[in-house]
């Protein structure tokens, strides 16, 4: 954990073909720096932050690695704890409730 201008190439996520080991996709840089992430279907729910630096909870489609959607937040997002449909998103001394909208 440190400044992403000491680090530029830091916090994101890729995927790995579990069969040859190639690279599908790599998200963009400074998505993801939390304990852990959420993995569905179509969705990866990250987030990243730090302490002079933005914070915000991402939403990347799990076939191309694109953020499709990011929520700023008052702190670094720390762990996401999925409960039905909700997700709860633990920081530093926030924590958010997110309603989880599900495709059917």
């Amino acid at each position: 954990m440190t400044y992403a201008e000491d680090q530029p190439c830091t916090g994101y996520i890729v995927a790995v073909d579990m069969k040859d080991g190639s690279l599908l996709w790599r998200s963009d840089m400074r998505v993801a720096n939390g304990v852990n992430f959420i993995l569905g279907d179509e969705v990866l729910i990250c987030g990243y932050g730090f302490t002079q630096e933005d914070d915000f909870l991402y939403v990347l489609s799990t076939k191309t690695g694109r953020t499709l959607k990011s929520i700023k937040l008052k702190n670094a997002p720390d762990y996401f704890l999925p409960t039905g449909d909700e997700l709860y998103v633990l920081t530093y001394d926030t924590a958010y409730d997110f309603l989880v909208e599900r495709k059917n």
